[in-house]
């Protein structure tokens, strides 16, 4: 099964995720906001990201919603289960660099990913390898 049936089967859809897919289909080009350069109106072209799992789903805003909510109810989504919460517990920790035990937010693999903003700091589960 390719990667992203299996996750339209499994995550997309038990997730109410009705929009999301991973590829450029004729009908995800339809849905898409365009995003211009500086002038206003010479359109960017579409971005494919050559390992689409790193984060490449094209989603409406509320499947969006949907999907940080399953991260929120820590695996679930309203009560459909698909992950346990300790499967959500180990993709927020930092594990794979002797770094990580002193409290360094980035390592190669699955890390949880900081990026600091003024006050704010975003995170987010990652699969890349900087370190912060």
């Amino acid at each position: 099964m390719r990667f992203e049936d299996y996750v339209t089967e499994h995550f997309f859809k038990p997730l109410r995720m009705d929009t999301a897919s991973y590829l450029l289909t004729s009908e995800v080009e339809q849905r898409l906001t365009k995003l211009y350069r500086a002038d206003g109106s010479t359109p960017y072209p579409y971005w494919h990201i050559a390992y689409r799992s790193t984060g490449a789903v094209n989603a409406s805003a509320k499947d969006m919603a949907n999907y940080v909510r399953f991260y929120l109810q820590r695996g679930s989504l309203d009560g459909t289960r698909l992950l346990q919460s300790s499967s959500i517990e180990r993709m927020e920790t930092t594990e794979t660099l002797p770094s990580a035990k002193l409290g360094g937010v980035a390592g190669y693999g699955l890390y949880n990913d900081a990026i600091f903003e003024g006050p704010l700091c975003f995170a987010g589960m990652a699969a890349r390898s900087w370190a912060v």
